[in-house]
């Protein structure tokens, strides 16, 4: 904890040590006041993890203006994201984190994989995830399976035809609307019922479109897996598999992209 003054100015030094303008100060302590509990020895740490990824000063300081709560994720929590987007291909790591900075913080079983994993289901690859660092930013099911699975059924469209920015970026409205070539009220009622039917049991996108139109699903408890969990090749809670296909790993992986710095966080 914070003992006495010194200690404040110790960590707004420690934040101009990082390129934080002394007129950014105000508004980064007002977002995110936590910082104050974070020591400077901690933060020199992460910020110095930073910079081995080959993240420039000039990143370091927009990404402490932008999301100084990444001051206080650890290094080792860190490294597990950065190992996770080595594992499935991209090479500058350091230029995908500065386009999508909070996936440093990112739950790789819980948040990264199983998209990553849905991503290959559907022809798309590491590049097309390099192009568009914000897709694991979006939710997987009030999101990204649902638009996917509309455009499927509505239009034969894909995710992989269209491209995740074209995809993911609109409102709902939007979407429904100029891309599925639908009504918003329709496309609700698609997401609403694809909820239901993954609350009960793993849905399959055609149950989900009958399903609105007929009575709530049952909810009779589900089977127990038999699948033994500690198996080596026990694929996730879904039996997937925990690893990617080589087809769906392209050399190139890059960092480079047309998208804007900091993209859209949902």
């Amino acid at each position: 904890l914070i003992a006495d003054v010194d200690d404040l100015r110790a960590v707004l030094d420690a934040l101009r040590s990082y390129g934080v303008a002394d007129a950014d100060l105000g508004p980064l302590v007002e977002s995110f006041p936590l910082v104050f509990g974070l020591s400077p020895n901690r933060t020199d740490a992460v910020v110095a993890y930073w910079r081995s990824l080959g993240i420039t000063d000039d990143d370091v300081a927009r990404i402490c203006r932008a999301f100084p709560s990444l001051l206080g994720v650890t290094v080792d929590a860190a490294e597990e994201s950065v190992d996770f987007l080595r594992e499935i291909g991209v090479n500058n790591v350091g230029r995908f984190v500065t386009r999508l900075p909070p996936v440093l913080a990112y739950d790789v079983d819980a948040v990264l994989r199983p998209k990553m994993l849905f991503a290959v289901r559907h022809a798309l690859s590491v590049y097309d995830v390099v192009r568009f660092p914000a897709f694991f930013s979006y939710p997987l099911d009030t999101v990204i399976r649902p638009r996917a699975a509309f455009l499927e059924q509505t239009t034969k469209l894909t995710l992989a035809g269209l491209g995740l920015n074209v995809v993911l970026t609109p409102s709902d409205a939007d979407f429904a609307t100029k891309l599925a070539q639908s009504t918003p009220k329709t496309y609700a009622a698609f997401k609403q019922a694809l909820l239901d039917d993954r609350a009960v049991d793993e849905p399959r996108p055609a149950d989900a479109a009958a399903a609105a139109t007929k009575s709530p699903p049952s909810t009779k408890p589900r089977r127990p897996s038999k699948r033994r969990a500690d198996r080596p090749d026990a694929g996730d809670s879904r039996g997937e598999p925990r690893t990617f296909p080589k087809m769906y790993k392209p050399g190139g992986g890059g960092g480079g992209g047309d998208d804007d710095f900091f993209p859209v966080v949902r």
